[in-house]
């Protein structure tokens, strides 16, 4: 889980910096391309985090699921009546 705590930042790093570039290349004014790139950013950073829940989840899950496997499960004895 440690290893993913970066997932969030780095998609929205990325993602910023392809949308300023081709915002720059499309000669949007200044604020417009500011107020783009943060929302950009904002949203990128939302999916980043999402990935990473998800991801963080199945891992939970995995590692249940393999403890689980080495558990003998002893039956109760029926009651007779």
């Amino acid at each position: 889980m440690e290893k993913r705590k970066l997932i969030p930042v780095f998609i929205m790093l990325l993602a910023g910096a392809i949308a300023g570039i081709l915002m720059m290349l499309g000669g949007y004014e200044l604020h417009i391309l500011l107020r783009n790139l943060l929302i950009v950013l904002l949203v990128f950073y939302l999916l980043g985090y999402l990935l990473k829940y998800i991801l963080d989840r199945m891992a939970l899950q995995n590692e249940k699921a393999i403890s689980d496997e080495g558990e003998v499960i002893k039956k109760q004895p029926e009651e007779k009546e």
